[in-house]
């Protein structure tokens, strides 16, 4: 049972569209998608990640220097992002859901 896959890129969140996505899983609505931490926390339909479930997505070591990327999306790194007094971040909810 995989927990985690290594991908070339950290998709952006299918659901909210506003971060990179940390998981592709099954939402609890049925369909699979990419989420953010955030996202994954509410919308996931299971609480453990394998098989069938989801998996958490591990950047590769090779791909972290985002000069190399060409035509894919735009982002802010986790930690960078900028948010408004209040407003909780993906790094409030990041302990592996």
């Amino acid at each position: 049972m995989s927990t985690s896959v290594t991908v070339a890129y950290l998709p952006m969140c299918d659901i909210c569209k506003d971060r990179p996505a940390k998981y592709d899983a099954r939402t609890s609505q049925g369909p699979w998608a990419y989420m953010c931490a955030m996202c994954y926390r509410v919308n996931r339909m299971y609480s453990t990640l394998g098989t069938g479930m989801g998996q958490r997505l591990v950047l590769s070591e090779k791909h972290t220097d985002k000069s190399t990327w060409v035509g894919l999306p735009n982002w802010t790194a986790p930690g960078q992002e900028h948010h408004t007094k209040g407003e909780h971040t993906e790094r409030d909810y990041d302990n592996d859901a």
